[in-house]
């Protein structure tokens, strides 16, 4: 019985015996488990008689990623601009990450790519491209979002501030 029930296989599951008799209980979470403390309890009855064994099991967070904060960048309209996006597998095991933007300046903005197959503890260097628009004026963001097959999220935002490089004033003297 227990939160971590429909884990768990033991074997055997029944037997007969007048001395001490050996029950392995194997645990195998999925990988779309989310982390965190479960309960399993044993139950072990003769017919006259029961026996119960409590544990828990804890479910560690095997499958992280962190997307690196950016510094904002300063542009004229019609310029172009590149922000280094470093995307780390903080977890346990391999993952592929897909990679979508959004925001405003979101359809100004390229990707290097849009998806990134990452070993654990390694890291990786994405592009994201900006071509600003020649109207374009004041603060504009975007977010690149990195998502695991197994959910796991994480993002950053990019600020661009459009500057008016081409603007003027008059005087009367």
């Amino acid at each position: 019985a227990g939160s971590a029930t429909s884990w768990t296989t033991t074997v055997p599951t029944g037997f007969s015996t007048t001395n001490q008799k050996v029950v392995y209980t194997y645990i195998t979470p999925p990988s779309n488990t989310l982390p965190g403390t479960y309960t399993l309890e044993i139950t072990v009855g003769n017919g006259i008689s029961t026996k119960k064994s409590s544990l828990q099991v804890n479910v560690l967070d095997c499958f992280k990623v962190n997307v690196k904060e950016v510094a904002s960048q300063a542009v004229c309209p019609g310029q172009n601009a590149k922000f280094d996006f470093t995307i780390q597998n903080t977890g346990k095991f391999q993952e592929t990450y897909s990679l979508s933007t959004a925001g405003s300046a979101s359809s100004w903005t390229v990707l290097s790519q849009d998806k990134v197959d990452l070993d654990p503890s390694k890291e990786k260097t994405i592009l994201a491209y900006v071509t600003v628009p020649q109207k374009a004026r004041g603060s504009h963001e975007f977010t690149l979002t990195s998502k695991g097959t197994t959910g796991t999220i994480s993002s950053s935002t990019a600020k661009i501030n459009v500057q008016g490089c081409f603007d003027y004033n008059v005087a009367v003297g």
